[in-house]
This record gives C-alpha cells, structure tokens and sequence, in this order.
C-alpha cells in the first residue's frame, strides 16, 4: 500500500502544484478585467477572459511600440513620466531592471556559475549578472563580476554580490538547468557534461 500511495502521489503532486501555479497566475491576470468599463463588462465572469484581455494588450503594445510611431509616441510618454517626482525615480529603476532582465540584448542571468559560498569550503550555484560599476568599482582592487546567489526552494529571493572573477567559475550548464537543480534543492541534478564523463573513464582507466 506504502508502494502505490508513493507512486500516486509522485504523479498527482507535480499536477496539483502546476495546476495551482496556474490557477494564480489566471486569476492574478484576470483582475485587468477591473480596468474594463462597467457597460462593457460580460454578465457572467468567464474564466481567464481577464487573461487573454492581458495577453492582447501585452501583445498589442508591442505591435503599437515596434515601429518608428510607436518609438517616438513612447519616448514621449518616457519624457511625461521624468518630470514627475517620485514618479521618475520609480518608473526609472523599475524600467532599468526589466530593459536588463527582458531584453534579448541583456546580460543578466545569462550564465551559471559556481562560487565559494557561504564560506571558503562550500559551493553554491550563482547567476553572473555583469561587473561592478559606479564608485564601487574605485574601491575594488582587482577584476571583479557581480553574481546573484538565488535562495533553496524560492530562487526570486537571494544576494547580492561582487566577487573576485578568478573564484568564479563557469558551469557548462543552461540557466534553466541550473534554476531546477537550485529549486529542487539538488535532487534533480543534470547529467555532467560528455567531456567529463570521457575525462573521468580515462582517468579510471588508468588508475586501474
């Protein structure tokens, strides 16, 4: 009985967690529907209508903003918002961090690493995220790399911080890779990569 109860449950568990994920993220897209003018609102509340009424703005502005038009219209709107206070301030941090998370030409998360940490003798898997900069870098001697060490099982959570690049070591492994190994706390770990398992059978090969 212990055997099936831990075989349904292997099964049923991921199903029920992403059924869950997806649930809240429906219903957390289906409160754009709150936007919508109450003339305009359907009698009955259709599920996830609210979402693909997201996902068409998303997507629309996208289409609207992707053209010289679009681009001039946006910045703009861009000039309008830094000439607000406190406005300014929030809209360009929050701005600066998605052009850097969301773009195709950013640089962030873009490599796993592995580096010492919490202390020399331990390792734990970071994501490089680019170099030291501002004032910062005046008082670091040396070349350094920021890196972001993602916490076990919520990686949206972590540190940050700055580190020597000789102590940083590159993972031939993709960041996807590297974010379920973290959120699985290391129990799906990923295969190692052909040239090391060749290197390892060699190196026993000659041992024996």
């Amino acid at each position: 009985m212990r055997k099936y109860f831990i075989t349904g449950a292997l099964v049923l568990v991921p199903l029920a967690i992403t059924a869950w994920v997806l649930h809240f993220v429906i219903a957390t897209l289906d409160q754009s529907l709150l936007l919508v003018p109450a003339a305009l609102k359907p009698d009955k509340s259709i599920p996830g209508l609210g979402a693909i009424i997201t996902l068409a703005i998303v997507f629309l502005t996208g289409v609207l903003t992707n053209n010289l038009v679009g681009k001039w219209f946006l910045r703009m709107w861009e000039r309008v918002l830094e000439r607000i206070p406190v406005v300014n301030s929030i809209y360009g941090s929050v701005k600066q961090v998605s052009d850097t998370l969301l773009s195709s030409s950013g640089n962030a998360f873009r490599k796993a690493v592995l580096i010492p940490y919490p202390h020399e003798n331990s390792y734990t898997i970071a994501f490089l995220t680019g170099v030291p900069g501002g004032d910062v870098r005046n008082h670091l001697v040396g070349e350094y790399v920021s890196v972001y060490v993602p916490t076990t099982p919520n990686p949206t959570s972590g540190f940050f911080l700055m580190m020597e690049k000789s102590r940083v070591v590159e993972l031939d492994m993709t960041v996807d890779t590297a974010l379920k190994y973290i959120v699985s706390m290391g129990v799906v770990a990923p295969p190692a990569p052909a040239v090391v398992d060749a290197a390892r059978a060699r190196a026993v090969a000659t041992s024996e």
